[in-house]
């Protein structure tokens, strides 16, 4: 009973629960024997229940109960105990968070030792090592910053370094749902890496290089690892010195996997069906088989020769290497910059990677929790729900701004910018600040932004083939009440050489018959968010049928461009960690090489607009990011529409 009410707190966040749930724990630990087996979680349990109410009150007094039953938990457990490891993890930060109110040394010591005690005492594959690695981080790094010792750093650096890599070895094994997951334990442990490598970087000329490498290689693994391995295992042409029987063979096992991985992700959230759960376990013994068999045929596959090697690396999802960017950058050439956006705490970083570098740029400015969640506030404000009204000015990206500017004597040359964010920044229409912020072309115009979950997402989707000679499909007011949309669907078919699907001939069956074969799609149509089950955000058609994200999932599309003209359909929320999940990601999982899509409700006429100037600049021969960009540009050159909420919100995504 007692820890069940504290677990309730922990779903609830009723402060009721987590009083009761003290109360509850105080009794239990009162009325157990000295020798009692559960006297040890009793009191972990409310030294748990006293940290949370702390982290509420910030009393002293909150604190100290919290050592105590922390550190009674300590010496009440057997030193066998396979809880004890996740006691003493819970005994240190405790010591650690009154070390950072009195810098007594002492209690900086003990956490270190409790936190050293964990990692030796808990086992080396489980799943449990990771967070204990990280506890022991923070209280070297902690050390660190008071000593300045290089070799503090270096022993925080390698002990994150260890649990980084857990996590990866684990994750191509693991199922959908622990993926997701491991995720969220990535996000916390890569900000601080990231942050100790830089450090080091500073410290050791001799290692700096490295260290900055290492920085982009840990803030881009961290981004849609899941995404990645799943747009990697479809249909990319192999290299000729892989033998056939094995390509065949390969495919044929990854469209098992990735069918029984689709349906386990199409499945997740927070209504999930007995039969629904019950299917996955019997998913498991069948994925594990597979992933078996394709190890084997990647051994023999990587063998044959480097550009073989490279292929393997793409279809396993393995996260990038500053080789891989170094390549990369080199393949897009010198007038494109690879830009990954990273936040650390109280500041946010640009990883910027150019052919012939040998390391990242690292630009940064300080912006503070505070700063963001105004940014964010001010963004919704000033653009999402302004209509178009200059009433409250603009000052949402001003922070943001100086990052950029910032960045700016590392972009000469640049055509084209591949970017990435993190967390909160994929809701942000870095476009219009890095207008704002003068970042231009040789020509001194606007530079095209090409938009990506992680810059790993690159490489696979330029591997797709292309279908530019296909078919169209064009869809249009499939409710009635979108009049420019319709009369944009009608422009955009005579220009792709279809008929349009318009009004209520504009059914989700006959978009879902036609939407595999199609080279192009454009859908003009309603759309909408849904932010607590992102995975149920979808495309609205005729009779007000939708076709959600997970639906998309299960698609095979072959487009090599499909366009959302509609609202909201490039917001997208995180699963787990800067796991996400959305309309534009499902479309690229779903086989689409790239899409443009929207961040914030758009205005019909001025969509309309804007969609037929993109047209017109990709039929003149311009790439698709770059017609978006001259897109953008025109929309804003007139007067009715030179607010950003007319034009800002489009963003493209994909292989341009």
């Amino acid at each position: 009973m007692p820890s069940e009410l504290y677990e309730r707190y922990v779903r609830t966040g009723d402060l009721a629960d987590l009083e009761r749930a003290i109360e509850a724990l105080g009794q239990a630990v009162e009325q157990s024997q000295p020798d009692s087996a559960k006297l040890p979680i009793f009191l972990n349990d409310l030294g748990g229940a006293r940290w949370l109410r702390y982290r509420l009150t910030g009393e002293l007094a909150d604190l100290e109960a919290t050592i105590e039953a922390t550190e009674q938990a300590v010496e009440q457990s057997q030193p066998s105990s396979a809880d004890r490891p996740a006691i003493l993890n819970g005994f240190g930060p405790a010591l650690r968070t009154r070390y950072k109110r009195t810098e007594e040394l002492a209690d900086l010591e003990r956490a270190i030792e409790a936190h050293e005690q964990a990692v030796e005492q808990s086992q080396p594959g489980s799943a449990d090592r990771p967070p204990i690695l990280n506890g022991l981080g923070q209280v070297l790094w902690e050390r660190f910053t008071r000593t300045g010792e290089l070799s503090d750093l270096e022993e925080a650096i390698n002990t994150w370094e260890e649990a980084w890599s857990l996590l990866q070895t684990t994750f191509a094994a693991s199922p959908v749902t622990y993926k997701i997951g491991q995720q969220r334990g990535s996000s916390r442990i890569s900000a601080p890496l990231v942050s100790a490598l830089l450090q080091l970087a500073q410290k050791d000329k001799s290692t700096a290089t490295a260290a900055r490498r290492r920085a982009l290689e840990i803030a881009e693994g961290s981004k849609s690892r899941l995404l990645t391995e799943l747009i990697g295992r479809t249909d990319l042409p192999a290299p000729p010195s892989i033998r056939s029987s094995l390509v065949d063979r390969e495919r044929q096992v990854l469209h098992e996997l990735t069918a029984m991985d689709t349906a386990e992700l199409t499945t997740y959230g927070p209504w999930v069906t007995s039969q629904e759960e019950a299917s996955h376990f019997v998913r498991l013994q069948r994925r594990e088989e597979h992933l078996q068999e394709l190890e084997n045929l990647w051994a023999q596959m990587s063998q044959a020769d480097y550009e073989a090697a490279d292929y393997v690396a793409l279809r396993r999802g393995t996260p990038a290497t500053w080789a891989n960017f170094a390549r990369l950058a080199t393949d897009l050439g010198s007038d494109i910059a690879l830009v990954s956006f990273f936040t650390l705490e109280n500041h946010a970083l640009l990883f910027i990677v150019r052919a012939g570098w040998e390391e990242p740029a690292i630009v940064e400015a300080e912006i503070s929790d505070s700063t963001w969640i105004d940014t964010m506030q001010r963004l919704f404000r000033e653009i999402h729900t302004s209509r178009g009204s200059t009433r409250r000015g603009e000052t949402w990206h001003r922070s943001l701004k100086r990052l950029l500017e910032n960045a700016k004597p590392h972009l000469g040359g640049v055509t084209h910018v591949v970017f990435a964010p993190y967390s909160e920044g994929h809701l942000i229409p870095w476009s219009v600040i890095a207008e704002r912020a003068g970042w231009r072309n040789p020509d001194q115009e606007s530079i095209p932004f090409v938009t990506l979950p992680a810059l790993g997402l690159l490489p696979r989707l330029r591997h797709r083939p292309s279908r530019s000679d296909g078919p169209a499909l064009v869809a249009g007011n499939p409710l009635g009440d979108l009049e420019y949309a319709e009369a944009e669907a009608r422009e955009v078919a005579a220009v792709l050489g279809t008929s349009a699907l318009l009004g209520p001939q504009a059914t989700k069956e006959k978009v879902q018959t036609h939407i595999s074969e199609a080279a192009v799609v454009h859908l003009a149509t309603h759309a909408y968010f849904e932010p607590n089950s992102p995975l149920d955000s979808g495309v609205v058609f005729a009779n007000g049928d939708v076709l959600t994200a997970r639906e998309v999932m299960d698609e095979r599309l072959r487009a090599d461009l499909l366009i959302l003209s509609a609202c909201e359909t490039g917001m997208a929320q995180a699963l787990g960690g800067d796991e996400l999940a959305g309309l534009g990601q499902a479309f690229l999982q779903g086989g689409a090489r790239s899409v443009i899509v929207s961040l914030w409700s758009v205005n019909d006429s001025a969509t309309a607009a804007l969609m037929k100037v993109f047209y017109e600049a990709r039929h003149a021969g311009v790439d698709n990011a770059e017609a978006l960009s001259q897109a953008m540009i025109q929309i804003e050159e007139q007067e009715k529409w030179h607010h950003p909420y007319y034009w800002g919100a489009f963003v493209f995504m994909g292989d341009w």
